[in-house]
């Protein structure tokens, strides 16, 4: 009895994962083993902006009897949260939105979303290149990009490896992935010299188009709006009422057992949270060998555990 009832208590769940449909190094078939190995009851499969590895996650995780969480992530602006510059002007934050429980009919208004973010990313892909050419990293080809994309949707990574493969020498620092590092603080992220913006689309605009079968969770909070530093103070300071505004565009979770987040800071941003009359969610943010400091399940601390009853909270809102 008492080993059963451990056996209960310790079950945990990942609510944040990246596959090769998107920006992730795994396949879902290769994800479901990996749930599997952990221990997982459920996982969400939280691909950018598209929900195509569903339809391989749904047979994989069935095989395996864990649930799978119909997810994606969502990149967003907020437009109602002003960054002014030494210059004076005034720019907007990228953040990002995970959504849980997905309808996949094609007709839906939130795929009808999803399919428009699939065009703006091709777009901006082929713009992406074109602007890496004028900096001089000629020797990337489209060829090149979309093998190591695998034909899938080809993403900032897939870019960065084509970076790091050819131009190697070039970069600062000395291990692989402080050579990435440079590469996304230098060259492909928001500030960086070859960085091509994304559609600006709203936490509305995705509320709007989810409705209320589907429960909208802000991804990374803390990393989203410029600060690096977690004190107890930052936290209180600037998120509380940041997530207040966004909590009322249709916001219904925050992020707060992150794989890259401390544990005091993952049980400020619980507090919080629940202050709010929000839920809790939490995930690893797995994309594999892209980000090898993270392991799945189990975050960049290798200590992360999001309890179970947070999926149970989160059917309650989308039933």
């Amino acid at each position: 009895m008492r080993s059963q009832r451990l056996t209960t208590v310790s079950r945990v769940i990942d609510l944040h994962v990246h596959s090769s449909f998107s920006d992730g190094s795994e396949s879902p078939t290769a994800l479901a083993e990996l749930a599997a190995a952990a221990g997982l009851s459920a996982m969400a499969l939280t691909d950018h902006d598209t929900t195509a590895g569903i339809a391989e996650a749904r047979v994989a995780f069935a095989e395996r009897n864990i649930e799978l969480v119909v997810g994606c992530e969502v990149s967003l602006k907020d437009m109602g949260h002003d960054i002014v510059a030494d210059d004076g002007s005034i720019s907007h934050p990228s953040i990002h939105v995970l959504a849980y429980f997905v309808p996949e009919d094609p007709a839906h208004p939130l795929q009808q979303l999803l399919a428009g973010l699939q065009d703006d990313r091709e777009t901006r892909n082929a713009r992406l290149l074109a602007k890496l050419h004028e900096l001089g990293y000629d020797r990337l080809t489209w060829d090149d990009l979309m093998q190591r994309a695998g034909a899938k949707n080809l993403g900032r990574p897939h870019f960065a490896a084509a970076l790091l493969a050819n131009y190697a020498d070039d970069l600062a620092g000395g291990s692989v992935e402080e050579k990435t590092r440079t590469i996304f603080n230098e060259i492909l992220g928001d500030s960086g010299s070859a960085y091509i913006s994304k559609a600006h689309l709203t936490v509305a605009d995705v509320a709007a188009a989810a409705g209320p079968e589907v429960v909208l969770s802000i991804a990374h909070p803390l990393f989203n709006y410029g600060s690096r530093d977690l004190s107890s103070s930052t936290v209180i300071k600037e998120i509380v009422p940041t997530l207040e505004r966004l909590r009322d565009d249709g916001l219904r979770g925050v992020e707060c057992w992150y794989g890259q987040f401390d544990d005091r800071t993952r049980r400020e941003m619980v507090a919080i949270t629940r202050g709010l009359g929000m839920i809790p969610t939490g995930g690893s943010d797995f994309h594999g060998s892209f980000k090898p400091e993270v392991a799945f399940a189990k975050g960049r601390f290798n200590d992360l555990s999001v309890p179970d009853n947070v999926l149970d909270q989160l059917r309650e809102l989308a039933s």
